[in-house]
Formats: C-alpha cells, sequence, structure tokens
C-alpha cells in the first residue's frame, strides 16, 4: 500500500503565510478557535497563492539564514494587506495592518527557527504519519518506519519518535472534520538506514520521482503517457478506497490530475492494465 504525501512548495510557502499572519497568537483579530478552521485557511492560502510577490518574498525569508528584521516582517504583513484589498476583502486586509511589536518580534522567532522547520520535510512528515496512524488503526495493524538516513534532520525524527506511545483514550482531536492523533501507538518505531541496503526504501523513491513527474507536469499543463495515465488511476483510486495518500496542492491541481487520472477510463481509451 502506497503512502505518501505530495508538496507544492508554491501552494505550501502560501499556507505558511497564512499559518504566520493569521495565527491568533499573533495576530490578535481572531480567536484561537481560528487555529483550527482548516477549510477557511485553504481558501485563504489559494487567495495567497495568486499574489507571486508576497510568495516569493516570505519564501525568501524563510530561506535566509538570518532573523529576518521587523520591517521585511512589517513590509510583507502591508504586501499582503494590500493583496487582500485589491481582492475585495477588505475585512481580511484591515486584521492585517495592526500587529503589536511583540507579534513581529514572535513572527521573526518563527522565520529564523532551526532550518529543518522550514523544510518542506517539517510539513510534510507529521501529515504522513498521520496518515499511517488512521489507516493502522483502522485494521488494528503496527509498522515500523524506515526512513532515508538524512543529515540535519533527527530533530524532524524526534518529534515524531515523541508519539510513539500508548493510546490513553484521549489521544484524538477533530479537527475541521478530521481526526488528528496525538499518540502513535500502532507504530513500533522510526528506523533510519542507507537506501543502498533498503529495497523498500528504493522502491519508496522510485514512487516519488514518478509522482513527482506527474504532478510537476500536472502544473505545467503537459498531456501525460498512456502509462502514466494508468499508474495515476490506480494511485487516484487507492487514495479514494483507503485514503492512504494525501497533499498540500491548489484546488485547480487536484482537478486536473483527476481529470488526467480518470477521463480515458470513463472514455474508455485508457487500458488500465498497463
Amino acid at each position: 500500500m502506497p503512502f505518501f504525501w505530495v508538496m507544492d512548495k508554491d501552494f505550501i510557502t502560501s499556507a505558511k503565510v497564512v499559518e504566520t499572519f493569521f495565527d491568533p497568537e499573533y495576530n490578535r483579530n481572531y480567536p484561537m478557535a481560528f487555529t483550527g478552521a482548516r477549510d477557511i485557511k485553504k481558501e485563504l492560502a489559494e487567495a495567497v497563492s495568486q499574489s507571486a510577490d508576497v510568495r516569493q518574498r516570505f519564501a525568501d525569508l524563510m530561506r535566509a539564514p538570518e532573523r529576518p528584521s521587523a520591517d521585511a516582517v512589517r513590509d510583507l504583513a502591508t504586501r499582503l494587506a494590500d493583496h487582500f484589498e485589491a481582492g475585495n476583502a477588505p475585512a481580511l486586509a484591515d486584521s492585517l495592518r495592526d500587529f503589536s511589536d511583540e507579534a513581529i518580534s514572535s513572527i521573526q522567532d518563527e522565520l529564523g527557527a532551526a532550518t529543518w522547520m522550514r523544510t518542506t520535510l517539517g510539513h510534510s512528515l507529521p501529515g504522513l504519519v498521520q496518515l499511517l496512524e488512521g489507516f493502522m488503526r483502522r485494521h488494528a495493524l503496527e509498522l515500523e518506519i524506515v526512513h532515508d538516513n538524512l543529515v540535519r534532520y533527527e530533530p524532524a525524527f524526534d518529534l515524531v519518535r515523541r508519539m510513539f506511545r500508548p493510546s490513553d483514550g484521549t489521544d484524538v482531536t477533530m479537527v475541521g472534520g478530521e481526526p488528528m492523533f496525538h499518540a502513535m501507538p500502532s507504530v513500533t518505531g522510526l528506523r533510519l538506514a542507507d537506501s543502498k541496503s533498503e529495497p523498500m526504501i528504493q522502491l519508496a523513491d522510485l514512487l516519488c520521482g514518478f509522482v513527482r513527474t506527474v504532478i510537476a507536469k500536472v502544473k505545467r499543463g503537459e498531456e501525460l503517457t498512456a502509462d502514466e495515465r494508468a499508474v495515476s488511476f490506480h494511485l487516484a483510486m487507492t487514495r479514494d478506497e483507503w485514503s492512504s495518500w494525501d497533499g498540500n496542492m491548489p484546488q485547480w491541481m487536484w482537478q486536473e490530475f483527476g481529470r488526467l487520472a480518470f477521463e480515458g477510463v470513463l472514455n474508455g481509451t485508457l487500458d488500465i492494465s498497463l
């Protein structure tokens, strides 16, 4: 069963913009309950993704080796407000124009966090283990996670390892209608290994390479080959039946992937046995 998480970097940057500037910890215009407003945040991320300027400037701040200046953070908040103002959302724009000095300082700290916190792995690994735990619990299974031995990512792995503990019956929170697991009693451990000696890691690399190729083609508006469409169909069916993979992509990319995966099957031109 293939488990994976697709990350479109442009979209995840937009989502991170939302998680930063609409965080009730920093933005006093929103109640703490807004932290779990997944659907609204997705809509906001879709809107932010339409501003290449905001997205690029935020990405530059995240990649910078030093803590950003307060002026740089305030400038970005202003540009984000202007973007929502131009999109006929004045209330959203106004909520981004009155950050306190303390809030700006906290955002500076967040953007200057350890490198692993600012990578796609830092965002995708938690989402992936949520899928794993949900699947394992539903089917009364256990597993050991074996991960390619990456350098300088030990804090990310330690974050996941701390979830490996027995369930006390109160380790699930419903967020936006979806369960969020705070413990992973179904996982027996996480082991780092050299991919040269682990065929399953090599197989996972092949799958990731294929998915990356397909999603990149979808994003560029390119057609898929018959083989790519056939495998995409089976992956789409796997997601529908088993919920074994998910991703952070704009809605139009999801729709285009679905069209390419199912169109040939529905009109009888694709042999899914390929």
